[in-house]
């Protein structure tokens, strides 16, 4: 297998925001290519309810909660659904034919910190009837080494597998690496991978560039061309 070359790299770019919320987004436009099936990602930070229930139709609106939360997360739903996801859940909400959901911290003024991911879906699901695929913080499945913890949110990595099939075989994960370590994660060459990274810095891809988040409120996206493997280290 071959290490895949970045074709593309960008920076998120943060919305005007308040204590209650803030956010970063994240579209083709921001790094000049195709990101399929990734339609856009928002990566925010929310204190308090903001939006009132709201539509989705025709494809995935995917929430996923990083670890270091302050409490307990909101999502209700027309389906009926009434959830509390912990800090590390995945909410992947298949809007299909339409849904109508919220969400929202349970507890005011306590941080949610997550990405919003919004995925197609093939024509055939666009018009199924809408699901919600959940599972929460501390039962996301983890794959570690010496220098690596990965979190298995969907697909797999080092013979983890994560615990739901969203459509279309995506694989998601969280990788965290301490200084010096490197992560390899083998894809189907016909697969885009998006590597978004959050904190710190991290050399990508066979050419090993370097991606730089200096600040805290700053993120930087990379899209790999069409090989076989996508690598990173710190």
């Amino acid at each position: 297998m071959s290490n895949r070359s970045i074709a593309s790299t960008g920076s998120a770019a943060k919305r005007p925001g308040s204590y209650e919320f803030s956010a970063a987004h994240i579209s083709a436009a921001s790094v000049g290519a195709d990101l399929d099936p990734v339609i856009g990602i928002d990566h925010f930070h929310m204190r308090a309810p903001v939006f009132p229930p709201h539509p989705h139709a025709g494809f995935s609106a995917v929430t996923y909660l990083f670890e270091d939360g302050e409490g307990e997360f909101v999502n209700r739903d027309s389906l009926g659904h009434q959830l509390l996801a912990k800090p590390g859940a995945v909410i992947w909400t298949l809007a299909g034919s339409g849904i109508i959901h919220e969400e929202f911290p349970k507890e005011r003024g306590k941080l949610s910190h997550g990405l919003q991911v919004f995925v197609k879906l093939a024509a055939s699901e666009e018009t199924q009837s809408p699901r919600l695929l959940f599972v929460d913080g501390p039962d996301v499945p983890v794959f570690e080494r010496e220098g690596v913890r990965v979190r298995v949110i969907a697909g797999e990595a080092g013979e983890v597998r994560g615990k739901i099939e969203p459509p279309g075989g995506i694989t998601f994960l969280e990788v965290r690496l301490d200084p010096g370590a490197e992560f390899e994660q083998a894809l189907p060459p016909d697969r885009n991978a998006l590597v978004y990274v959050i904190e710190g810095s991290v050399a990508v891809g066979n050419e090993g560039r370097r991606l730089n988040t200096p600040l805290p409120t700053t993120s930087m996206l990379c899209i790999c061309a069409l090989q076989q493997k996508a690598r990173a280290s710190c």
